[in-house]
């Protein structure tokens, strides 16, 4: 009868177990969702255009917070430390989650250990623009040109560490050759002195460069993406003109703690890149500069960043990139 009565109890129990989780899954969320944005630049739109298609379908809204001092490692160690119940969520990018541990001494997170990726979900388009005058029209032309001149062809970036800044040394280590590095505060004050003759170069995200080469002020030799930017189409990719060309990850995605149970991950994995799909989120971040990226799933976007990682540490180091 004891026996019995312990495999009834254990059963009850069991069974119980068995009908809370679906409980639990089906309470997620229970407040509004706040997202951590770590930043700028265009990721606002993407934050509201995301934000109100995922808060639709799963009840609750998501509220954007810019935390982007320090390079975002401010807001990144706030989605560390929260509680991973799903209601805290950040929206970064790759030059915050995976090129900042490299450029500082004292990073307060580890990229990897204590984050929960859920979706890559767009990448920032930069851009190799020159001023009408320079004497190369491609990048087969200038790569020529720095040859007959090397370290005297100066190229404005929007600072050490970016991507343009990545892909340029990264286009030196594979062709040989030397450019004058120009870092800039931003890459709008780069775009003006480019557009002024100050610089003949300059490779920034292409969203300051968009009206500038509609007015014939400015030519694109290049992109530094993987595929051609459709509002672009006859702009061939560096990696199309030079073999061998890798470029730098500039993606934005969206994480959550460490330790995010299974089911809130695939919940918001795919309403995000179910909002991805949109055709009219498409169309809006394309027109900032932005190239909306395929479906994935986190465990793709977790391989992406241990790949990012690898990489950037190649480019570092053999930059002599200080840690600063």
């Amino acid at each position: 009868m004891k026996k019995l009565t312990g495999l009834l109890s254990a059963g009850l129990c069991g069974g119980l177990l068995a009908a809370a989780a679906p409980v639990h899954s089906q309470t997620y969320p229970a407040r509004p969702v706040r997202v951590i944005m770590t930043v700028g630049a265009g990721a606002d739109l993407m934050a509201r255009l995301i934000g109100q298609r995922v808060g639709d379908a799963i009840g609750q809204p998501l509220v954007t917070e810019i935390q982007s001092a320090a390079g975002g490692s401010i807001g990144a160690e706030m989605t560390a430390r929260a509680a991973p119940d799903g209601h805290t969520l950040m929206l970064t990018a790759a030059s915050s989650h995976v090129v900042r541990p490299f450029l500082a001494k004292n990073t307060p997170y580890d990229p990897v250990r204590d984050f929960t990726p859920l979706a890559q979900v767009a990448a920032t388009i930069t851009a190799v623009a020159a001023h009408p005058s320079l004497a190369a029209n491609n990048m087969t032309e200038l790569v020529e040109l720095a040859r007959r001149s090397p370290g005297r062809v100066a190229y404005g970036s929007s600072g050490v560490g970016t991507t343009g800044h990545l892909a340029m040394e990264f286009l030196q280590m594979l062709t040989g050759t030397e450019f004058l590095h120009v870092p800039y505060k931003s890459g709008s004050q780069s775009v003006g002195d480019l557009v002024g003759g100050q610089i003949p170069l300059s490779v920034v995200s292409l969203s300051p460069l968009i009206s500038q080469v509609r007015a014939g002020k400015l030519k694109l030799l290049g992109m530094t993406t993987s595929q051609r930017f459709r509002v672009f189409s006859d702009v061939p990719t560096v990696g199309e003109q030079l073999k061998g060309f890798e470029p730098p990850p500039a993606w934005s995605g969206y994480f959550g703690p460490a330790k995010l149970p299974e089911t809130i991950v695939r919940r918001l994995a795919e309403e995000i890149n179910r909002a991805m799909a949109e055709q009219e989120v498409k169309d809006k971040l394309e027109a900032i500069g932005f190239v909306v990226l395929p479906p994935n799933s986190p465990a793709e976007f977790a391989a992406t960043i241990r790949r990012d990682l690898d990489n950037v540490g190649r480019i570092v180091k053999a930059a002599k990139i200080q840690a600063e």
